[in-house]
């Protein structure tokens, strides 16, 4: 008994570093019924015959490491070829592995392979591993223990981080605890991965996420998302590859990167969101589009954002149909988006401080029907989103400010502020000048009536 103890321990070793693999990052659950060791029923599936030198029924098993118990577990047979080299358990049952002492995964199996030549252990047959936290299936299991690697091929899913998860396959390196997955989506609760704003009236309870790879790296630790999309009710962010680096809750989205929130959406090259300081920056050639008022408060996941408008010659437009909108008129200025291009976008999203900082030669246009349009540019841009206020300031001791539409209106200024607010729509500004295009039939109409000039 003990000689048949000794050849055990060495392949019970390796079923617990298997389970203790999987469970302490992902776990297994359920897995498919599928024998991939049919290569070797040839051979070792006939008791004592085949090459079997050793086997045994309804075996107890129990594996230590440096006097310490690892892992326990019950086998209904275990086979082993007579050179040693060769190991295979069928329906491991109440399996355990330990720290100090205590349990911390459970675990079955229906097959279990061990190969000394290559140190690899292969694992199928309906595998389940979990503990309080997860609870994870896929179709097969293989441990490179040379590698320190474990690899779940073709399908894995369960619970992980309180959420449920489905993913092509994984491998995961059981020393340093990184973790590459392939094809996932993630749905659990939103609060551990709410990127921006989110209030109590609208947050949802759950978040998606849906990438081509994830990475778990460590030293820092932080997360690598590749081709990734993360949704919730009131956002939803995409790009190549967003980082999030939980040791600052820092978090890098890079290329093509789009964020939708509930009144605007921003695409940009780069944007990195300080989550502690609920603070966002967008670098590149940044696209600022605000919703209009019967858009906001919702979250579409659109192809981006539409191009603006060709700025068409005053003569030309003129030419066009008569319902055109007036482009003086402030009335309108919340029924039509607004779109604002620039190099820099600094957006506060703290409840009650919410405003865009826009710098990098910034321009806000806004088409109206009729071909007509309005557009600003300056050097900084203020959005104050609760406000609905947007500032446009020159640089210190400069008239950069300037203000253009469609009839020819063109006018700078030091400072102009706007408010677009319902029932409070107003325009006022600081060191004011420029050309206010007068319509000959206009101006002969209030001639004609006796009215003062303008």
């Amino acid at each position: 008994m003990s000689r048949l103890y000794r050849s055990l321990r060495t392949p019970a070793i390796v079923v617990a570093i298997a389970a203790a693999i999987i469970a302490g990052n992902f776990g297994v659950r359920n897995l498919a019924a599928i024998d991939p060791f049919a290569k070797y029923q040839a051979n070792y599936l006939q008791p004592l015959g085949g090459g079997i030198g050793s086997l045994m029924k309804n075996v107890d098993v129990n594996g230590y490491d440096e006097g310490k118990l690892r892992v326990s577990f019950n086998a209904a047979q275990v086979q082993i070829r007579r050179d040693q080299q060769f190991f295979r358990m069928t329906l491991l049952r109440d399996g355990k592995t330990y720290s100090d002492g205590k349990v911390t995964t459970e675990f079955v199996a229906g097959i279990a392979t061990y190969e000394a030549a290559n140190n690899r252990i292969e694992v199928a047959g309906a595998p389940k591993v979990k503990n309080e936290t997860f609870e994870i299936t896929g179709m097969r299991a293989v441990i490179d223990q040379n590698e320190k690697k474990v690899t779940v091929e073709r399908g894995a899913s369960g619970t992980y981080r309180g959420g449920s998860f489905a993913a092509q396959a994984f491998t995961l390196n059981y020393e340093t605890e990184e973790a590459v997955v392939e094809g996932v989506t993630w749905k659990g609760p939103a609060e551990n991965w709410e990127l921006l704003e989110a209030t109590n009236q609208t947050r949802r309870d759950e978040v998606d996420i849906r990438m081509k790879e994830w990475r778990h790296l460590k030293n820092p630790d932080r997360d690598v998302y590749i081709d990734a999309e993360i949704v919730d009710k009131t956002s939803l962010l995409r790009a190549k590859t967003i980082t999030w680096d939980r040791t600052t809750d820092i978090v890098t989205a890079e290329g093509n990167v789009e964020y939708h929130g509930p009144d605007a959406i921003v695409s940009a090259p780069k944007v990195v969101v300080y989550r502690k300081e609920r603070r966002a920056v967008a670098t590149g050639a940044v696209r600022f589009y605000v919703k209009p008022e019967k858009d906001k408060r919702s979250v579409t996941s659109v192809a981006g954002i539409p191009p603006a408008q060709v700025e068409l010659p005053p003569n030309l437009r003129q030419n066009q149909q008569q319902d055109q909108q007036d482009p003086r008129s402030l009335d309108t200025a919340r029924k039509y988006p607004i779109i604002v291009t620039c190099t820099k976008v600094e957006y506060v999203y703290a409840e009650g401080m919410k405003r865009a900082v826009m710098t990098g030669s910034p321009k806000a246009r806004q088409s109206l029907p009729g071909d007509a349009w309005r557009e600003v540019t300056a050097p900084t841009v203020i959005y104050e989103e609760e406000k609905e206020i947007m500032t446009l300031l020159s640089e210190p001791g400069g008239i950069d400010v300037r203000m253009k539409n469609s009839l020819g209106d063109d006018i700078v200024a030091e400072i102009l502020v706007i408010s677009s607010k319902e029932g409070d729509q107003w325009i006022t500004g600081r060191n004011v000048s420029g050309a206010l295009k007068i319509d000959e039939n206009e101006t002969g109409r209030r001639t004609g009536g006796g009215g003062g000039g303008g």
